[in-house]
């Protein structure tokens, strides 16, 4: 059994180091949005790459319990067949279900090893209800 478990995450393994792109999956929990599920994937041939440090581009959704998001932005990780730190900034859109009210602003995240936090600082640009500014703040179990 550990046999077949060795052999199935070198497989994994290998086939997420020929991908064209790295995934990004992570379970979060933000205030004030609550739970949530956040995918992405960063470009690896966009990307720069020194040692076993990247740099590059990503993007990523969130569906969240109160909110939706979708990043664009820069992340940097430290990586050893998993992550071992990592820090990332992006654009960011949101769409808070309950007012209706669409957000832009910016997120960073920092990490390590799958432990992820993350803060948010966004303004209201369409819809007529909900705070004027919306500050999140949140954290996360998975990849940077």
């Amino acid at each position: 059994m550990r046999r077949a478990a060795a052999l199935l995450l070198m497989a994994a393994a290998s086939l997420a180091a020929s991908a064209p792109f790295t995934p990004i999956a992570r379970v979060t929990w933000s205030h004030p949005n609550g739970p949530g599920l956040l995918l992405g994937a960063d470009p690896r041939k966009l990307g720069l790459g020194v040692g076993v440090t990247e740099f590059g581009p990503f993007v990523a959704v969130q569906g969240e319990w109160e909110a939706g998001r979708v990043d664009v932005g820069v992340r940097s990780s430290i990586d050893l067949l998993i992550p071992v730190a990592g820090f990332a900034a992006s654009g960011s859109i949101m769409k808070r279900w309950d007012s209706e009210s669409t957000y832009a602003g910016a997120r960073v995240w920092a990490g390590k090893s799958l432990l992820t936090v993350s803060c948010g600082l966004y303004q209201r640009f369409r819809g007529e209800e909900g705070e004027e500014w919306l500050v999140t703040a949140g954290v996360g179990l998975g990849t940077l």
